[in-house]
Protein backbone atom coordinates (compact mmCIF):
# COMPACT_ATOMS: atom_id res chain seq x y z
CA UNK A 1 0.00 0.00 0.00
CA UNK A 2 1.33 3.10 -1.00
CA UNK A 3 2.44 5.74 1.73
CA UNK A 4 0.40 9.29 2.49
CA UNK A 5 4.25 10.68 1.87
CA UNK A 6 4.70 8.87 -1.34
CA UNK A 7 0.89 10.19 -2.27
CA UNK A 8 2.13 13.62 -1.59
CA UNK A 9 5.13 13.76 -3.32
CA UNK A 10 3.17 12.54 -6.28
CA UNK A 11 0.81 15.07 -6.49
CA UNK A 12 3.43 18.12 -6.30
CA UNK A 13 5.21 16.25 -8.98
CA UNK A 14 2.40 16.28 -11.18
CA UNK A 15 1.55 19.83 -10.12
CA UNK A 16 5.25 21.12 -11.47
CA UNK A 17 4.85 18.96 -14.38
CA UNK A 18 1.71 19.96 -15.46
CA UNK A 19 3.22 24.21 -15.34
CA UNK A 20 5.68 22.97 -17.37
CA UNK A 21 3.89 21.30 -20.25
CA UNK A 22 1.44 24.78 -19.54
CA UNK A 23 4.50 27.16 -19.35
CA UNK A 24 5.79 25.25 -23.01
CA UNK A 25 2.70 24.39 -24.45
CA UNK A 26 0.39 26.72 -23.70
CA UNK A 27 3.24 29.34 -23.43
CA UNK A 28 1.77 30.51 -19.76
CA UNK A 29 2.19 28.67 -16.48
CA UNK A 30 -1.36 29.27 -15.08
CA UNK A 31 -3.16 28.13 -18.51
CA UNK A 32 -4.77 25.05 -17.78
CA UNK A 33 -3.91 22.02 -19.57
CA UNK A 34 -5.28 19.31 -20.84
CA UNK A 35 -4.20 15.08 -19.20
CA UNK A 36 -3.93 14.67 -22.96
CA UNK A 37 -1.84 17.65 -23.68
CA UNK A 38 0.45 16.65 -20.91
CA UNK A 39 0.94 13.07 -21.84
CA UNK A 40 1.81 13.99 -25.30
CA UNK A 41 4.13 16.91 -24.04
CA UNK A 42 5.78 14.26 -21.20
CA UNK A 43 6.17 11.90 -24.33
CA UNK A 44 7.69 14.14 -26.71
CA UNK A 45 10.85 14.36 -24.03
CA UNK A 46 11.25 11.09 -23.46
CA UNK A 47 14.72 10.89 -25.21
CA UNK A 48 16.02 13.48 -22.83
CA UNK A 49 14.95 11.72 -19.58
CA UNK A 50 16.76 9.22 -17.58
CA UNK A 51 14.81 6.01 -16.98
CA UNK A 52 14.40 7.16 -12.99
CA UNK A 53 12.95 10.25 -14.01
CA UNK A 54 10.48 9.06 -16.27
CA UNK A 55 9.33 6.48 -14.16
CA UNK A 56 8.60 8.61 -11.35
CA UNK A 57 6.67 11.12 -14.13
CA UNK A 58 4.58 7.96 -15.02
CA UNK A 59 3.87 7.08 -11.31
CA UNK A 60 2.99 10.58 -10.53
CA UNK A 61 1.12 11.03 -13.97
CA UNK A 62 -1.05 7.32 -12.72
CA UNK A 63 -1.41 8.38 -9.25
CA UNK A 64 -3.51 11.48 -10.47
CA UNK A 65 -5.42 9.25 -12.55
CA UNK A 66 -6.49 7.39 -10.13
CA UNK A 67 -6.72 9.47 -6.68
CA UNK A 68 -8.14 13.04 -8.56
CA UNK A 69 -9.78 11.50 -11.79
CA UNK A 70 -10.58 8.52 -10.15
CA UNK A 71 -10.28 6.91 -13.66
CA UNK A 72 -10.85 3.32 -13.98
CA UNK A 73 -7.81 0.60 -14.61
CA UNK A 74 -9.00 0.51 -18.60
CA UNK A 75 -9.64 3.98 -19.31
CA UNK A 76 -6.13 4.82 -17.50
CA UNK A 77 -4.05 2.42 -19.65
CA UNK A 78 -5.71 3.37 -22.57
CA UNK A 79 -4.89 7.16 -21.73
CA UNK A 80 -1.40 6.53 -20.63
CA UNK A 81 -0.51 4.23 -23.47
CA UNK A 82 2.33 5.90 -25.02
CA UNK A 83 4.20 6.18 -21.84
CA UNK A 84 4.24 2.60 -21.23
CA UNK A 85 5.04 1.70 -24.33
CA UNK A 86 8.87 -0.23 -24.76
CA UNK A 87 11.32 2.65 -26.00
CA UNK A 88 12.38 2.53 -29.27
CA UNK A 89 16.17 2.06 -30.57
CA UNK A 90 16.47 5.53 -31.48
CA UNK A 91 15.13 6.75 -27.53
CA UNK A 92 17.40 4.21 -26.20
CA UNK A 93 20.49 5.64 -28.21
CA UNK A 94 19.58 8.99 -27.06
CA UNK A 95 18.92 7.82 -23.52
CA UNK A 96 22.49 6.03 -23.60
CA UNK A 97 24.23 9.55 -24.95
CA UNK A 98 22.97 11.66 -22.08
CA UNK A 99 25.79 12.29 -19.59
CA UNK A 100 26.27 10.75 -16.41
CA UNK A 101 23.67 11.15 -13.28
CA UNK A 102 24.90 12.97 -9.95
CA UNK A 103 25.14 9.90 -8.23
CA UNK A 104 27.50 7.62 -10.14
CA UNK A 105 30.53 10.15 -9.55
CA UNK A 106 30.08 9.76 -6.34
CA UNK A 107 33.14 7.42 -4.85
CA UNK A 108 31.52 5.37 -1.53
CA UNK A 109 34.37 4.55 0.00
CA UNK A 110 37.80 6.20 0.26
CA UNK A 111 41.11 3.43 1.11
CA UNK A 112 43.45 4.98 4.14
CA UNK A 113 46.14 6.46 1.73
CA UNK A 114 43.53 8.71 0.24
CA UNK A 115 41.76 9.36 3.43
CA UNK A 116 45.14 10.52 4.45
CA UNK A 117 45.71 12.74 1.41
CA UNK A 118 41.96 14.30 1.92
CA UNK A 119 42.46 15.05 5.12
CA UNK A 120 45.93 16.33 5.02
CA UNK A 121 44.48 18.73 2.12
CA UNK A 122 42.36 20.40 4.41
CA UNK A 123 44.87 20.73 7.25
CA UNK A 124 47.38 22.34 4.86
CA UNK A 125 44.90 24.27 2.63
CA UNK A 126 46.54 22.59 -0.21
CA UNK A 127 43.54 23.43 -2.26
CA UNK A 128 43.65 26.76 -1.70
CA UNK A 129 41.98 28.66 2.03
CA UNK A 130 38.80 28.16 2.75
CA UNK A 131 36.87 28.86 6.20
CA UNK A 132 35.16 25.86 5.45
CA UNK A 133 38.16 23.71 5.66
CA UNK A 134 38.35 23.23 9.37
CA UNK A 135 34.43 22.33 9.94
CA UNK A 136 34.76 20.04 6.81
CA UNK A 137 37.70 18.45 8.10
CA UNK A 138 35.72 18.16 11.32
CA UNK A 139 32.55 16.67 9.79
CA UNK A 140 34.83 13.88 8.24
CA UNK A 141 36.45 12.64 10.88
CA UNK A 142 33.31 12.68 12.78
CA UNK A 143 30.80 11.18 10.07
CA UNK A 144 33.34 8.30 9.68
CA UNK A 145 32.73 7.61 13.20
CA UNK A 146 29.75 7.81 13.53
CA UNK A 147 27.83 6.84 9.99
CA UNK A 148 25.06 9.92 10.74
CA UNK A 149 23.18 11.14 7.52
CA UNK A 150 24.49 14.66 6.71
CA UNK A 151 20.86 16.04 7.49
CA UNK A 152 21.18 14.06 10.73
CA UNK A 153 23.25 16.12 12.80
CA UNK A 154 20.36 19.06 13.77
CA UNK A 155 18.93 16.32 15.80
CA UNK A 156 21.67 14.76 17.62
CA UNK A 157 22.86 14.71 21.21
CA UNK A 158 25.75 13.41 22.86
CA UNK A 159 24.82 12.08 26.43
CA UNK A 160 27.32 11.09 29.20
CA UNK A 161 26.31 10.12 32.31
CA UNK A 162 28.64 10.55 35.66
CA UNK A 163 30.89 7.95 36.39
CA UNK A 164 29.61 5.89 33.74
CA UNK A 165 32.35 4.36 30.91
CA UNK A 166 30.27 4.92 27.82
CA UNK A 167 28.50 8.16 26.49
CA UNK A 168 25.68 7.32 23.74
CA UNK A 169 25.22 9.43 20.33
CA UNK A 170 21.47 9.88 20.18
CA UNK A 171 20.33 10.13 16.87
CA UNK A 172 17.01 10.91 15.38
CA UNK A 173 16.39 8.57 12.46
CA UNK A 174 15.78 10.95 9.22
CA UNK A 175 14.07 8.04 7.54
CA UNK A 176 11.96 6.94 10.36
CA UNK A 177 9.12 5.83 8.99
CA UNK A 178 8.07 2.13 9.66
CA UNK A 179 9.28 0.59 6.85
CA UNK A 180 13.21 1.59 6.97
CA UNK A 181 13.81 2.38 10.48
CA UNK A 182 13.74 0.43 13.57
CA UNK A 183 12.78 3.30 14.87
CA UNK A 184 12.02 6.90 16.09
CA UNK A 185 16.01 7.09 17.22
CA UNK A 186 18.80 5.22 17.07
CA UNK A 187 21.59 5.03 20.27
CA UNK A 188 25.19 4.36 19.30
CA UNK A 189 27.23 3.35 22.66
CA UNK A 190 30.38 4.61 22.49
CA UNK A 191 32.89 2.92 25.35
CA UNK A 192 35.49 5.36 27.04
CA UNK A 193 38.22 3.27 26.91
CA UNK A 194 38.12 1.97 23.24
CA UNK A 195 36.48 5.13 21.83
CA UNK A 196 38.80 8.00 22.91
CA UNK A 197 39.52 9.58 19.45
CA UNK A 198 36.09 8.78 18.28
CA UNK A 199 34.42 10.90 20.74
CA UNK A 200 36.91 13.48 20.49
CA UNK A 201 35.87 13.89 17.19
CA UNK A 202 32.17 14.41 17.65
CA UNK A 203 32.42 16.49 20.67
CA UNK A 204 34.63 18.71 18.05
CA UNK A 205 32.04 18.60 15.61
CA UNK A 206 28.92 19.03 17.51
CA UNK A 207 30.68 22.25 18.63
CA UNK A 208 30.51 23.45 15.65
CA UNK A 209 27.29 22.46 14.88
CA UNK A 210 25.75 24.16 18.10
CA UNK A 211 27.70 27.53 16.78
CA UNK A 212 26.24 27.27 13.26
CA UNK A 213 22.90 27.22 14.23
CA UNK A 214 23.04 29.16 17.40
CA UNK A 215 19.75 30.78 18.09
CA UNK A 216 17.88 28.93 15.08
CA UNK A 217 14.21 27.33 15.62
CA UNK A 218 11.68 25.73 13.19
CA UNK A 219 12.22 26.10 9.81
CA UNK A 220 14.58 28.79 9.66
CA UNK A 221 16.99 25.99 11.88
CA UNK A 222 16.48 23.32 9.02
CA UNK A 223 17.29 25.87 6.09
CA UNK A 224 20.29 27.13 8.32
CA UNK A 225 21.74 23.53 8.42
CA UNK A 226 21.00 22.62 4.91
CA UNK A 227 22.56 25.70 3.45
CA UNK A 228 25.39 25.36 5.73
CA UNK A 229 25.96 21.22 4.89
CA UNK A 230 25.75 22.23 1.48
CA UNK A 231 28.08 24.44 1.10
CA UNK A 232 30.91 21.78 2.99
CA UNK A 233 29.71 19.62 0.14
CA UNK A 234 30.90 22.38 -2.28
CA UNK A 235 33.78 22.35 -0.64
CA UNK A 236 34.38 18.68 -0.54
CA UNK A 237 33.61 18.51 -4.33
CA UNK A 238 35.67 21.05 -5.34
CA UNK A 239 39.30 20.00 -3.04
CA UNK A 240 39.12 16.13 -4.33
CA UNK A 241 38.88 17.34 -7.78
CA UNK A 242 41.91 19.47 -6.86
CA UNK A 243 43.55 16.31 -5.33
CA UNK A 244 42.53 13.49 -8.05
CA UNK A 245 41.21 13.27 -11.60
CA UNK A 246 39.33 11.09 -11.32
CA UNK A 247 35.11 10.38 -12.59
CA UNK A 248 34.39 9.85 -8.95
CA UNK A 249 34.81 12.05 -6.21
CA UNK A 250 33.54 11.61 -2.58
CA UNK A 251 30.64 13.45 -1.13
CA UNK A 252 29.52 14.12 2.39
CA UNK A 253 27.70 10.98 2.26
CA UNK A 254 30.90 9.05 1.43
CA UNK A 255 31.29 9.21 4.86
CA UNK A 256 28.47 7.03 6.22
CA UNK A 257 29.65 4.11 3.50
CA UNK A 258 32.62 4.30 4.88
CA UNK A 259 31.06 3.37 8.11
CA UNK A 260 28.89 0.77 7.32
CA UNK A 261 31.93 -0.63 5.21
CA UNK A 262 33.99 -0.72 8.34
CA UNK A 263 30.87 -2.00 10.80
CA UNK A 264 30.17 -4.86 8.06
CA UNK A 265 33.53 -6.18 8.50
CA UNK A 266 33.15 -6.88 12.43
CA UNK A 267 29.80 -6.94 13.25
CA UNK A 268 26.59 -9.49 12.53
CA UNK A 269 24.27 -8.15 10.32
CA UNK A 270 21.76 -7.28 13.08
CA UNK A 271 23.94 -5.21 14.68
CA UNK A 272 25.22 -2.85 11.45
CA UNK A 273 21.57 -2.32 11.03
CA UNK A 274 21.02 -1.50 14.71
CA UNK A 275 24.05 0.95 14.21
CA UNK A 276 22.77 2.29 10.36
CA UNK A 277 19.34 3.21 11.79
CA UNK A 278 17.72 1.00 9.42
CA UNK A 279 14.78 -1.75 9.86
CA UNK A 280 16.27 -4.64 8.09
CA UNK A 281 19.09 -6.26 8.45
CA UNK A 282 19.69 -6.57 4.93
CA UNK A 283 19.64 -2.85 3.95
CA UNK A 284 23.41 -1.97 4.50
CA UNK A 285 24.13 -5.12 2.82
CA UNK A 286 22.60 -4.52 -0.85
CA UNK A 287 22.84 -0.76 -0.76
CA UNK A 288 25.81 0.26 0.96
CA UNK A 289 29.52 0.00 0.25
CA UNK A 290 31.76 -3.18 1.37
CA UNK A 291 35.03 -3.78 3.27
CA UNK A 292 37.79 -3.78 0.71
CA UNK A 293 39.38 -6.77 -0.85
CA UNK A 294 42.82 -8.09 -0.62
CA UNK A 295 45.68 -5.71 0.38
CA UNK A 296 43.49 -2.75 0.25
CA UNK A 297 42.75 -1.08 3.68
CA UNK A 298 40.10 1.64 4.81
CA UNK A 299 41.14 3.49 7.38
CA UNK A 300 40.83 2.31 11.16
CA UNK A 301 38.06 3.42 12.95
CA UNK A 302 37.04 3.37 16.51
CA UNK A 303 33.33 1.88 15.62
CA UNK A 304 30.17 2.43 18.50
CA UNK A 305 27.96 -0.92 19.62
CA UNK A 306 24.17 -1.15 19.33
CA UNK A 307 21.69 -0.34 21.98
CA UNK A 308 20.40 -3.39 23.26
CA UNK A 309 16.84 -1.46 22.73
CA UNK A 310 17.35 -0.73 19.34
CA UNK A 311 18.96 -4.42 17.92
CA UNK A 312 15.84 -5.92 19.30
CA UNK A 313 13.54 -4.08 16.60
CA UNK A 314 15.94 -5.10 13.90
CA UNK A 315 14.05 -7.67 11.49
CA UNK A 316 15.72 -10.45 10.46
CA UNK A 317 15.10 -11.28 6.79
CA UNK A 318 14.58 -14.75 5.99
CA UNK A 319 17.28 -16.01 3.46
CA UNK A 320 16.11 -18.10 0.71
CA UNK A 321 15.32 -22.23 1.50
CA UNK A 322 14.91 -24.31 -1.27
CA UNK A 323 13.23 -27.22 1.34
CA UNK A 324 11.61 -24.91 2.87
CA UNK A 325 10.00 -23.50 -0.70
CA UNK A 326 9.80 -27.75 -1.52
CA UNK A 327 7.41 -28.31 1.42
CA UNK A 328 5.52 -24.83 1.04
CA UNK A 329 4.89 -26.32 -2.83
CA UNK A 330 4.10 -30.09 -2.16
CA UNK A 331 0.84 -30.86 -2.83
CA UNK A 332 -0.18 -27.51 -4.54
CA UNK A 333 -1.89 -26.83 -8.05
CA UNK A 334 2.01 -25.79 -8.82
CA UNK A 335 3.40 -28.90 -8.25
CA UNK A 336 0.61 -31.09 -10.17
Amino acid sequence: MRKPETSVRYAERFRLLSRMAAREVMQDVDSPISLAALVRWLSDRRAMLRSASWRQYRCAIDHHCKTVLELDEGTRKELLKSLYDESDPETIAARKALPPATSSHVLKRLLDSDWDKLLDSLKRGLAGNSAYDAPLLAYLEAGRASGLRPCEWARVRLVTFPGAAVSVLVVKNAKEDEVRAHGDFRRLVFAHETCGASLMAIRRWLAIVDSSLAGTVGSDRAAIWEKFYNALGDRLYYVSRRIWNRKKHPALYTTRHMFAAAAKAVFAPDEVAAVMGHKLDTTATQHYARPPRGQRRMPHVELPTAHPRDLGRVVHSRKFDPEALKSLLKGSSLER
